[in-house]
Formats: C-alpha cells, sequence, structure tokens
C-alpha cells in the first residue's frame, strides 16, 4: 500500500490537530493517515480520500473479517462523517468557542470510562480523588464531551450519581471554569438532594475569582440563607465574601441580611461583613456605614464602626476609598 503523499498527511493531520478522528484522543505521533476507499478498490491520494487515525483505530478499521463478521464494518460514508465532523469541531479554535458551550461529539473511550464510573466512584471520598486526575488528562474536546455527558447524568434519580456528578463540576471550576454552562449550575442550585447544592456553592466560589461575571448573585444569596443546610449555606457565603471583590452587589446581600433579618441572621451575617472587612479592607464604603450604624441592634451597630474605623485609616494612608456613584 503506497501512503499518502506527505503534504496531504500534514494537511489533514493539521486539520484534526493530531487527534483521532473516531475516538478523539491526542495520539501525537502514534497516528496514520487512512485512505477511506482503499487503493485496491480505485481509492486516491487526495485529501477527500483521507482520514487522521490513531494506530488502535486504524487497526480497528483495518482488520475486519468479512468472512467471520462480527460487530459492524467501518464503511467509507460512516468514516467519512467521523471525519467531517472531527474537522468541524477543529475548524473552532479553542479561544473563540463561547464559554459554556457544548460540542455535540460522542464519548471518546476515556470520557465514557469516566461517565461510568459516576454513582459508584464515591468522589466524595479523598480516597477516590485520583479519579479527578484523569479528568485533567482530557482534551480540551473530550471535557466538552464530558460535560455534556454530566448534564444528563444530572438528570439521573440515582442522587449518587449526581453527587459524583456535580464533584466533577466542582473540580472543573477550578482547573477549566469556560467548560461549564451556566444553565448547568443553575440546576445544581435547586437540586433536591443538598450535597449537589453544596457543589454548586463551592463552585460559585471558584467562579467568584475567575469568572466573577458568571456568578448569578440571587442564585448565590439564596444558597447563602441561614435555613440551607450547613454544607451549602458555608461555602455560598465564603462565594459571598470572594465576590464582593468584584461586585459591589454582594455586599449588597451581606448587608441586607445584618440589617433586615431577625436576630440571629443579622448576627451571621454582621460576622461575614467582619470577615469581609480582614479579607477585603477596601469593600468599606461610607454608604455601607451609614446603614450599619442607624441599625438599633448593638451588634450591627459596632461592624459599622468598625467599618468606619478601618476606612478612616485608608483614608489617612492615602488609600482609594469608594466614595459612590454621586
Amino acid at each position: 500500500m503506497v501512503p499518502f503523499p506527505r503534504a496531504v498527511k500534514d494537511e489533514l493531520l493539521v486539520k484534526a490537530h493530531r487527534h483521532c478522528c473516531i475516538c478523539h484522543k491526542n495520539a501525537g505521533t502514534n497516528m496514520e493517515v487512512h485512505h477511506i476507499v482503499p487503493e485496491a478498490d480505485g481509492g486516491d491520494d487526495s485529501p477527500g480520500n483521507g482520514i487522521p487515525l490513531c494506530l488502535d483505530c486504524h487497526a480497528n478499521v483495518e482488520h475486519y473479517n468479512a468472512k467471520h463478521p462480527r460487530g459492524n464494518k467501518f464503511t467509507p460514508e460512516e468514516l467519512r462523517k467521523h471525519r467531517d465532523q472531527w474537522f468541524e469541531i477543529t475548524g473552532v479554535p479553542e479561544w473563540q468557542r463561547r464559554p459554556g458551550a457544548l460540542v455535540p461529539i460522542g464519548p471518546s473511550r476515556p470520557v465514557q470510562s469516566l461517565l461510568d464510573q459516576l454513582g459508584k466512584a464515591e468522589l466524595w471520598s479523598p480516597d477516590n480523588r485520583s479519579f479527578l486526575g484523569s479528568v485533567r488528562a482530557l482534551s480540551g474536546a473530550e471535557r466538552d464531551s464530558l460535560v455534556a455527558g454530566i448534564v444528563e447524568a444530572m438528570a439521573s434519580e440515582d442522587e449518587r450519581k449526581r453527587w459524583d456528578a456535580a464533584i466533577v463540576v466542582e473540580y472543573l471550576a477550578e482547573w477549566d471554569p469556560q467548560l461549564i454552562p451556566d444553565s448547568l449550575l443553575g440546576g445544581m442550585a435547586k437540586d433536591d438532594f443538598f450535597s449537589v447544592r453544596s457543589s454548586a456553592a463551592v463552585s460559585f466560589y471558584y467562579l467568584a475569582s475567575a469568572a466573577p461575571a458568571r456568578v448569578p448573585v440571587d442564585t448565590l444569596a439564596a444558597l447563602a440563607r441561614l435555613d440551607e443546610d450547613w454544607y451549602v449555606m458555608t461555602p455560598a457565603m465564603s462565594a459571598l465574601r470572594r465576590l464582593a471583590r468584584t461586585r459591589s452587589v454582594a455586599v449588597e446581600v451581606l448587608l441586607e441580611g445584618a440589617r433586615d433579618g431577625d436576630d440571629e441572621t443579622a448576627g451571621r451575617y454582621a460576622d461575614e461583613l467582619r470577615k469581609l472587612l480582614r479579607e477585603h479592607p477596601a469593600a468599606a464604603s461610607w454608604n455601607a456605614i451609614e446603614l450599619l450604624e442607624r441599625d438599633v441592634r448593638p451588634f450591627v451597630r459596632e461592624v459599622g464602626e468598625l467599618w468606619r474605623s478601618v476606612l478612616e485609616q485608608r483614608q489617612r494612608d492615602g488609600l482609594p476609598a469608594d466614595l459612590g456613584i454621586f
């Protein structure tokens, strides 16, 4: 069998980004350019008759025994569809993909293996977190495919499956947040199972730093309510404080809780405002101080006095202060 000319090989390998057009794994040097229609059957050496394959998939395509058929042989039509689908995906540069968009490809073997473990991996246990390292080893397209599978897993009635899937989302929110659709996080935040809601709160915590504009403050505020489960409320509160560094509306949520809630709620939010001031003194503003110092409860007014002392010190030090809109 005569190989394709070097120029044709180069063209096809570049288009495929040296990923297999069937299983989509990054095969590096372990690639072949396969004749879709064999030369013996009249196939030519043009790019239209070539498909880049990893060595494993190339062997599967080549070694079908028609005299003892088992399974289904790859047809030229199917191979062309695999190639064209993959070239359509790789034709869009990574940096031009819409954040959160899912690429409609079937799961590769590594991705399918990960999806099959959801509900069995018990990712809540630190002993099993090595599972998550294999997520990081996936290519960008494979991670897209994994997220598409996670969206399907979230529709399962199996709480353990949803929990495992949610922890993978939590992991991706830290490592590769642009992959996660906003709708997926919104659904997790309303899930009946508190552990899934907890993972949504943790994911928002990571996004509050990496992509603060994507955090829906109203959803986060609902997760931070005192009547929520502790494992949900605690990371949600932390996410609000982190978000307050770039979005002042998060400060407004904390102020509202300190001023408008019952004594227990006000006390918790007042504590959060103290923590915020330690973590991010620039959050102090005169508007917030006036609201806090007018409250009837001494512990809320104390927070206002603390914010005043910090803001006055910042002014003495010549540091910038929030002067408000007007």
